[in-house]
């Protein structure tokens, strides 16, 4: 452990001492040298690898994807050498491996800190089997997180009632849990409660009380509540109205949602809520296109066909259809017969092959690793 020591006590030095020299210096404070040092150690990997939602975190919390995988690992695994009963440190470690794709060594760390009753290691575990779609394993550890208290494992668990994966349906005990963690201020379960009023299920239908919710779930960044708000205003008169779901949408977008991409680029072409903008209206069409969006890949060919937004190509024009219609799009299958008639044939299936390859990049899914971060529920 000391050449581990030693390696990182020069990346921490200038923290612990704007952090904790004063502290440690000081005649009339009791902190020894030794806390500090191992306060700073933590400090460093909850900076760059606490979780969204560990109600015990000493730092704002970090996505999966936007943690600095090499700092987070070197920290943490610093902070946990230096202090090894420290759960906090221990469970971040494991987010950082399991982004480094040390999947044994991440899964061990969460393990054992969630038996050691860490909660939101039990939410990282659950949310990390929900992505292998081991249900079992999910109810197992959301369960524990949802009685511990933390409100993602009672919004966790909710799902997994309200959709029957990994246990019987029960629609009664996911409006519990839902109801539980959107109370704690769990903002995903705000806009799942707001479903519930919506129509009217367990409790009596209330639209204003919906919309409420919703509003807070929009205002929270749950880029599927930015849609749907966006979508409320846009059916609404006026032209107020369609400026503001013209807002919701592109913040939405923005959370990359493929829908809101479409729907905002409709207003954007349209000039409604705004001036029209093709440029940007194709830009956001063509994202849609890539994260997979069937409708937008076809409006997407017509953009390419068209000019609108962008430079004429009959070649990007055909290779869209083809995605297209590869999707199930019938209008796409169509227009690409009559797309084909206007190209060389060898440009055809070159055209064809490329589609016959798209995939949609791993880099535009909604979770790309599992984790909690406001992504588009399932």
């Amino acid at each position: 452990m000391k050449g581990l020591v030693e390696k990182h006590t020069s990346i921490w030095a200038a923290l612990r001492c704007f952090s904790y020299g004063v502290l440690a210096l000081s005649a009339s404070n009791q902190v020894t040298l030794a806390q500090t040092k191992e306060a700073s150690d933590a400090l460093g990997c909850d900076l760059l690898a606490s979780a969204p939602y560990d109600m015990g975190r000493q730092a704002a919390g970090v996505c999966y994807p936007n943690i600095e995988v090499g700092l987070a690992l070197e920290s943490c695994e610093y902070a946990v050498a230096v202090d090894p009963s420290n759960l906090r440190s221990r469970f971040q470690l494991g987010r950082a491996q399991l982004i480094a794709r040390q999947t044994e060594s991440g899964l061990n760390n969460l393990k054992s800190a969630a038996a050691d009753g860490y909660a939101a290691a039990m939410v990282g575990l659950a949310l990390h089997y929900e992505e292998m779609d081991d249900f079992k394993e999910v109810f197992s550890w959301a369960q524990g997180a949802a009685v511990a208290g933390n409100p993602v494992g009672q919004y966790l668990l909710g799902k997994l009632y309200l959709l029957g994966n990994g246990v019987n349906e029960d629609r009664q005990l996911a409006y519990k849990w839902i109801e539980s963690a959107a109370n704690a201020g769990e903002p995903i379960s705000k806009y799942r409660l707001s479903r519930f009023y919506a129509v009217g299920e367990l409790v009596p239908k209330d639209m204003r009380r919906s919309r409420a919710l919703l509003t807070e779930a929009a205002e929270s960044g749950v880029p599927i509540a930015q849609m749907q708000l966006g979508q409320l205003f846009e059916n609404e008169r006026g032209a107020d109205n369609h400026s503001k779901a013209r807002e919701w949408y592109k913040r939405a977008a923005q959370g990359g949602a493929p829908q809101a991409r479409v729907s905002y680029a409709a207003l954007l072409m349209l000039g409604e809520g705004g001036e029209d903008d093709d440029r940007l209206a194709f830009e956001q069409l063509h994202l849609a296109a890539l994260s997979g969006h069937v409708g937008s890949q076809y409006f997407l060919s017509l953009s390419y066909e068209t000019g609108r937004g962008t430079e004429p190509n009959l070649v990007e024009a055909y290779f869209w259809t083809l995605v297209a219609a590869k999707g199930g799009d019938e209008m796409a299958r169509y227009r690409g017969f009559a797309l084909a008639d206007k190209l060389p044939r060898d440009v055809v299936n070159t055209q064809r092959q490329r589609a016959d390859r798209f995939k949609v990049p791993v880099s535009s899914k909604s979770e790309v690793i599992a984790d909690y971060c406001y992504d588009i529920p399932r």
